[in-house]
């Protein structure tokens, strides 16, 4: 989108800017752009606020009415309108940049690893900051309804002349600060979700779950047991899974460049996820890592 169309969108208040804090310049969403795009797509903002992977508040009725007082158009109030909360973008500043420089990093990845033998892979359906998914499974002759908020989800596709395979991707960005028993409540309801989701996401070959940590932060020292917990708790769950870290992945080897230039290396942190940084829910020996995605592949 050009910088003159922003520009209208904003004058004619389809779009705000976070006013300060670390996230600032970051543009949003109005009330009555989420109305625009609730009535382009054929539903209704209460919708949106339910779906959408974007955190939202909605209006109270004396909140709307000080809005509809500075306006010239009539609108008339109904309680599904909302708008996009700014607390995402100054509090916990540093989870969303890593989430959305993770994510550029796993599509610059993709495109990059492209070869001679005609095989390709790609990152397509990416969706990032707590994303709101809810499935619907039946079991044991019951409706069962799963709800999850992911910090990302994607889907990874490898393709060669004899083969395609395709792997719905759950990403969870992980401070060193939290707590085991933060780690072991996230573990259990992908335990209760994955069952549902692969009734759902039919025509995938698995459902993989990454963890992703933020090492400098917290204390180090018990580092190696959260991890060691996270992979042990994914095999009982019979979670296919990895677990790497955000100091590995600025480990760039010399001499690499990314082939494809319309994603910058500043845009993703300086991160190279596709290298022998992961440590996986496969049995291997100790301190043993793999890259991404080779293991699917073993």
């Amino acid at each position: 989108m050009l910088q003159g169309d922003i520009d209208r969108l904003k004058d004619n208040g389809f779009l705000r800017i976070i006013p300060s804090g670390p996230m600032d310049d970051t543009y949003l969403l109005t009330w009555k752009g989420l109305d625009l795009v609730a009535a382009y797509h054929a539903t209704i903002p209460f919708y949106l606020k339910k779906y959408s992977q974007w955190p939202q508040e909605s209006f109270m009725q004396k909140d709307f009415d000080l809005f509809r007082d500075t306006l010239d158009d009539n609108y008339s109030f109904f309680d599904s309108h909302c708008f996009y909360k700014q607390r995402w973008g100054t509090i916990r500043p540093e989870h969303q940049i890593l989430c959305k420089e993770f994510a550029s990093a796993l599509i610059l990845g993709a495109r990059s690893m492209k070869s001679e033998f005609g095989c390709e892979y790609s990152v397509s359906g990416m969706t990032t900051i707590s994303s709101n998914l809810k499935l619907t499974a039946l079991s044991h002759g019951r409706k069962m309804i799963r709800m999850l908020h992911p910090d990302g989800a994607c889907t990874f596709e490898y393709t060669s002349p004899l083969c395609s395979q395709k792997w719905k991707i759950f990403i969870e960005i992980e401070r060193n600060r939290n707590r085991e028993s933060d780690l072991a409540e996230k573990l259990e309801k992908y335990r209760r979700f994955i069952p549902a989701a692969k009734q759902f996401y039919k025509g995938y070959d698995d459902i993989l779950l990454m963890f992703f940590f933020d090492d400098t932060t917290g204390r180090t020292s018990d580092l190696k047991d959260k991890i060691e917990f996270l992979l042990e708790t994914m095999r009982k769950y019979g979670i296919t899974g990895c677990v790497g870290l955000l100091s590995d992945a600025k480990k760039i080897p010399d001499g690499w460049l990314p082939k494809h230039g319309d994603i910058e290396m500043e845009t993703c942190g300086g991160l190279m996820l596709y290298q022998n940084i992961w440590r996986t829910t496969e049995i291997l020996p100790e301190n043993m890592k793999l890259n991404f995605p080779g293991f699917l592949f073993s």
